[in-house]
């Protein structure tokens, strides 16, 4: 793969994972956590549950930034590392 199509794979990739984040809140936005979070006072099993709803609904924000940097580091560890090694000869 040339140099000019992985950054611009890098982008699609960046992209197409934004659209499903925002996918997914947008799905999860529809779930209402109220409930739940009223419940969690009278039963002690509606607050594990709260957790792993709220969880579900916040969890992308933790993950894509990490999956994102990984994969670039993927593809992109063969030129930073030429470029850091720069023969100057």
């Amino acid at each position: 793969m040339t140099f000019t199509t992985r950054p611009c794979v890098f982008a699609v990739l960046a992209i197409t994972g934004f659209i499903a984040w925002q996918w997914n809140a947008a799905i999860d936005s529809a779930r209402d956590l109220t409930p739940l979070a009223i419940q969690q006072f009278k039963d002690a099993r509606a607050a594990a549950e709260l957790r792993e709803a709220a969880w579900a609904q916040n969890r992308w924000p933790f993950i894509w930034p990490g999956l994102l940097a990984l994969v670039g580091a993927v593809m992109f560890w063969d030129d930073v590392k030429r470029w850091w090694k720069k023969d100057d000869a």
